[in-house]
């Protein structure tokens, strides 16, 4: 048995990253950021939507759309889970106005329907 790999150095760390995106990246977590969009994110960057884009390939290996959708549906399986708010209020608050749209994304993310969601998580809060 060949155990040679396990005595490699793993890969090295990423670089840190620029204090900017750090920042973006904490504030677009906030409804009134991510509602916005991938323009707010790179708003709140103060760089440009290519540059935003690189930088947040190369040091996170995703999409700012990817960064914004994630706090999307982050805070809207909270939202499920703890209110009664219609499914559409809370897609419109997240900022995602085609309701197919925020289905699939929300599906692909917790692979159930957010009203299938909400039912199971409410079923573990109110037993």
């Amino acid at each position: 048995m060949n155990l040679s790999h396990l005595l490699q150095a793993p890969p090295a760390p990423s670089p840190a990253l620029p204090a900017w995106l750090a920042t973006a990246c904490q504030e677009i977590e906030k409804q009134e950021n991510f509602s916005l969009g991938t323009e707010q994110f790179c708003e709140l960057a103060g760089r440009s939507a290519p540059h935003v884009a690189r930088a947040v390939r190369r040091h996170l290996g995703q999409t700012p759309t990817d960064l914004v959708n994630a706090a999307r549906l982050k805070y809207a399986a909270s939202k499920l889970a703890t209110s009664d708010e219609s499914i559409l209020d809370i897609a419109l608050d997240c900022g995602l106005e085609n309701l197919g749209h925020f289905y699939k994304l929300f599906r692909g993310q917790f692979s159930a329907s957010p009203r299938q969601y909400r039912v199971a998580q409410q079923q573990i809060v109110r037993p």
